[in-house]
């Protein structure tokens, strides 16, 4: 039964009769190396160097055959209640919420961490390791702080797909907005405004 077979078992399953396992690639030597590169990267070959300025694609979507900027839904401002712009960053070992409660997830970033500019630390009075709350009128959820100039002015960094301190279940998703993007119906995870200020509590 497929659903009873462990991972080792799901990789041969899907290496078995593969163009992989045609040019080579089988599991054994997976697992020995990691990876391997099997072919040239589909959809990647250009035969004639061309840079498109219209897209006919796009245009016959009904969007405006040229790229053009459009300004975000979410404008931070010093005196609005939410001056900070959200950015749900994703990170090598966060896969979605779904599995934000994995065990091995957990043992990869023990820690939920938000990222802040020490200008926006400073004028809170957050230091580094100190416990925060970042929210908005959606919800918050709790992060160690990370001051770090990794992230601009005006800008707080959440983890992707993680949640946050014991009794904050929801991470990210509980700051960022069910509004869909104007291209393709795309999420708005980093469309959204928050406020970060300083809790009781140190690492």
């Amino acid at each position: 039964d497929i659903f009873l077979a462990d991972d080792h078992e799901l990789m041969e399953l899907a290496l078995a009769g593969s163009a992989a396992e045609r040019s080579g690639v089988g599991a054994a030597s997976l697992r020995t190396a990691g990876f391997a590169r099997v072919g040239e990267p589909r959809g990647t070959t250009v035969r004639v160097p061309t840079f498109a300025f219209s897209s006919a694609p796009l245009g016959d979507a009904g969007l405006h055959p040229v790229a053009e900027y459009r300004a975000p839904a979410q404008v931070p401002s010093e005196s609005g209640p939410y001056p900070l712009r959200l950015v749900t960053l994703k990170r090598h070992h966060s896969i979605n919420s779904s599995y934000a409660a994995l065990p091995v997830m957990r043992m990869a970033e023990p820690t939920p961490i938000a990222l802040l500019h020490p200008v926006d630390a400073a004028s809170r009075a957050i230091h580094d390791g100190d416990l925060i709350y970042v929210h908005n009128e959606l919800g918050g959820v709790r992060y160690w702080a990370s001051v770090t100039d990794d992230v601009p002015p005006g800008t707080v960094a959440v983890p992707f797909g993680r949640s946050g301190i014991s009794g904050d279940a929801n991470g990210a998703n509980s700051l960022t907005s069910d509004r869909l993007g104007d291209l393709a119906d795309g999420p708005t995870f980093c469309d959204n405004l928050v406020q970060v200020e300083r809790s009781d509590q140190s690492r």
